[in-house]
């Protein structure tokens, strides 16, 4: 839904790009590593909270059920493997999503 929305606001932008002689898979591309960046940026400040607030706030949600401590053990792994998977989705469908980039036409330079 966000990519959409963006897509929408950049319409007059892409037409302008593909006026110009920009190819539609470089349009493409800079559209995904947009979000692609953002993602990285996201799971970068979310992996630093996790690490640093994980354990203690599920000690304390499961303090209330009887567990009185709990450990989170990371490894390297537990870490990158949901942040590679995040960052791959947020790159997939924001490149899927550019393929409304086709359908831009420089007509619409005109009637905007």
């Amino acid at each position: 839904m966000v990519c959409k929305k963006t897509f929408l606001q950049e319409k007059t932008d892409i037409g302008i790009y593909k006026a110009v002689g920009f190819r539609v898979r470089r349009l493409r591309l800079q559209f995904a590593v947009r979000f692609l960046l953002i993602a990285v940026i996201g799971a970068g400040i979310g992996s630093a909270l996790s690490l640093w607030l994980s354990g203690r706030v599920l000690t304390m949600m499961l303090w209330n059920v009887g567990v009185s401590s709990f450990r989170v053990a990371f490894t390297p792994l537990t870490i990158a493997v949901p942040v590679a998977l995040l960052c791959a989705c947020f790159f997939l469908f924001a490149y899927l999503m550019a393929g409304c980039v086709r359908r831009v036409d420089v007509k619409e330079l005109i009637t905007e």
